[in-house]
């Protein structure tokens, strides 16, 4: 990889979003080896669950801790088990009136609100660059075009023109060049999610108030992935021109369950991937990468 800083790559897994988790892992080797250090914040996953995502890639942090459900009934004052029907709803990518506010508290609630955090963690270890990115992604092509451009700039997105403030930005997909100003613009962030009580909180408020927080920091110098020369380019679509497939894809039936059964025939169908490294768990990593590609390839079938 030529670009010159120390990047970390961090995101955010759930325990329904486990096979995303692991897909995310699997594209970045394929493409990457295991180069790159991954930070994954995670709420609810078992052990068996972490043991998986350590044997697919080697270079990687796990932070994980139980999620707060009884809170989270207390907050909204809904039982537990209607917010649990909401939580499978969510991770079939169906956002209601209702469910809403379950996905607020996992994507900015757990999720944007400890970013800063996160950021300082890793910028502590030493890293000049974080590139924040949702789980449900699939990468398909190098990395490295995108990393030059975060270390050009202090902070990069997607930006959606002419869309009002919670369609605005691609909340998704974030880049961060470490320096003072990124870390004023992280403070203004996390008072914006915090002056609006969580239960006011509208469908999109993640979207919304990462809008206002950047339009609240005008020294801070951003990369409009849409607009910039050799940016990963989004697909919705399972386009195979294009270097990163999203989970939230456009297609009809649930759309989560269809979306990472395509991305998980074009993974397989471009193997071999990167090489293992030499590494202690090297033999139990290259059994447990073929059990699952007969796994899914028996699924793909049926």
């Amino acid at each position: 990889m030529n670009f010159n800083k120390k990047i970390c790559i961090h995101t955010f897994v759930t325990s329904g979003f486990l096979g995303w988790g692991e897909l995310f892992l699997e594209g970045l080797r394929r493409v990457h080896g295991e180069q790159i250090h991954v930070r994954i914040d995670s709420r609810d996953l078992s052990d068996e669950d972490i043991d998986l995502l350590y044997n697919t890639y080697g270079n990687i942090e796990i932070h994980n801790r139980p999620f707060a459900w009884d809170k989270l009934s207390n907050e909204t004052g809904v039982p537990i088990d209607t917010i649990h029907g909401w939580r499978k709803e969510i991770e079939q990518g169906i956002v209601t009136k209702e469910n809403y506010l379950f996905k607020i508290a996992i994507s900015v609630n757990e999720r944007y609100r400890s970013l800063q955090q996160v950021a300082h963690e890793i910028r502590s270890q030493g890293f000049d660059l974080m590139l924040h990115s949702d789980a449900d992604v699939y990468i398909r092509r190098s990395m490295t075009p995108l990393f030059n451009i975060i270390q050009q700039h202090d902070f990069c997105l997607y930006i959606r023109p002419n869309r009002p403030h919670r369609l605005a930005v691609v909340g998704g997909f974030l880049g961060f060049n470490f320096n003072e100003r990124t870390d004023g613009f992280l403070q203004v962030w996390m008072d914006k999610i915090d002056e609006t009580p969580f239960k006011e909180r509208w469908i999109g408020y993640g979207q919304s108030v990462l809008w206002f927080a950047l339009n609240g920091c005008k020294e801070l110098e951003i990369g409009d992935l849409n607009k910039t020369s050799g940016s990963p380019r989004l697909s919705k679509l399972f386009e195979k021109d294009k270097e990163l497939w999203l989970g939230n894809s456009k297609v009809v039936g649930p759309t989560k369950t269809v979306s990472i059964r395509k991305c998980w025939e074009d993974l397989l169908s471009q193997l071999p991937r990167v090489p293992l490294p030499e590494r202690s768990k090297s033999e139990i990593a290259h059994s447990f990468l073929l059990d699952k590609i007969n796994k899914f390839k028996a699924i793909i079938k049926n």
